[in-house]
C-alpha cells in the first residue's frame, strides 16, 4: 500500500506546478498525464480548486466585457457635437 501511495505522489504535482497547469490549461490543451495529475491534485487541494474557480471567473468576465466592443454595430459612437469639440481641442 505504501508503494502505491509513493507512485501516486510521484504523478501528483505540488501546488506551484498545479497553479501553473491551471493557467496553462486556459491557453492550450494539456497532455493526458498532466490532466490526470492535475485532476488528482484538485481532488485533495481546496486552495487550488479555489484558484481554478477564480481564474475561470476572471476569464469569463473578461470575455463578457470585451464582447460589446467586438462588432462595429455595438461600439460606442460620439455625437457630432462631441466630435467637433474634440477636433477643436486637438487643433489648439
Amino acid at each position: 500500500m505504501k508503494f502505491m501511495m509513493k507512485i501516486l505522489w510521484f504523478f501528483i504535482p505540488d501546488c506551484k506546478e498545479a497553479s501553473h497547469l491551471i493557467s496553462l490549461s486556459h491557453d492550450e490543451t494539456l497532455s493526458f498525464g498532466k490532466k490526470i495529475g492535475l485532476k488528482m491534485h484538485l481532488m485533495i487541494c481546496k486552495f487550488c480548486r479555489r484558484y481554478e474557480k477564480q481564474l475561470r471567473l476572471i476569464s469569463c468576465k473578461a470575455k463578457e466585457s470585451s464582447e460589446p466592443f467586438s462588432s462595429s454595430e455595438s461600439s460606442p459612437k460620439l455625437s457630432d457635437d462631441a466630435k467637433s469639440r474634440l477636433k477643436n481641442l486637438l487643433d489648439q
